[in-house]
């Protein structure tokens, strides 16, 4: 494992696994700056665990995710397996197409996409998901509790939010909500498509 504990802190260069899957980042001083890519390919890491805000300014790649603290993402996000965001109070931004595996928000969480998002099955459960792009390829966005999604004015009538594969009528209960992009006209439209 590779802890990073200094407050304000900037790691420069790039961070690799052993072999494939191995290894953990684990970053627990606020102010943290990973400037360079991190386990991409031959050398993705176990797991990437973010407990302090933290910047990452490259690409990133490992089996599972958990971020417990703000975090931006400025490079492209490939997530194996998992990605939780798991403390409430937590926000973090993607701002490159990224790829998070099976991806859970828990209560009082935000994600925002700036770039396409494709994820396993997807729950917001009393958190807040923004979706910036269309052509997302989500299994299946829930949202449970009073869980939101917030679709962005970048997504035009016609186009398609998200293709998914087991969307379905329980995808969103009457205590979610669902925000359609501010300059959506009467009579104009988004998709929705479940290829399942």
């Amino acid at each position: 494992s590779l802890i990073i504990a200094g407050t304000d802190t900037t790691i420069a260069g790039t961070i690799d696994g052993a072999a494939t899957g191995e290894g953990i980042l684990q970053i627990t001083g606020a102010g943290t700056t990973i400037s360079g890519e991190v386990g991409l390919g031959t050398t993705s890491l176990s797991a990437i665990d973010v407990n302090a805000t933290t910047t990452f300014s490259d690409a990133t790649e490992a089996a599972a995710y958990t971020v417990d603290a703000d975090t931006t993402f400025t490079g492209a996000v490939l997530a194996n397996t998992s990605t939780a965001i798991a403390t409430s109070g937590t926000d973090v931004t993607y701002s490159a197409a990224s790829t998070t595996g099976t991806t859970t928000l828990a209560s009082g969480t935000t994600l925002t996409s700036a770039g396409v998002l494709t994820t396993g099955d997807l729950t917001v459960t009393s958190g807040k998901l923004y979706l910036s792009e269309n052509a997302n390829a989500s299994d299946n966005i829930l949202l449970a509790g009073t869980g939101e999604l917030h679709i962005g004015k970048a997504v035009a009538s016609g186009e398609t939010i998200n293709t998914g594969s087991t969307s379905d009528d329980n995808s969103f209960p009457t205590t979610a909500k669902v925000y359609l992009p501010s300059n959506l006209s009467s009579g104009e439209t988004i998709l929705w498509v479940d290829s399942g």
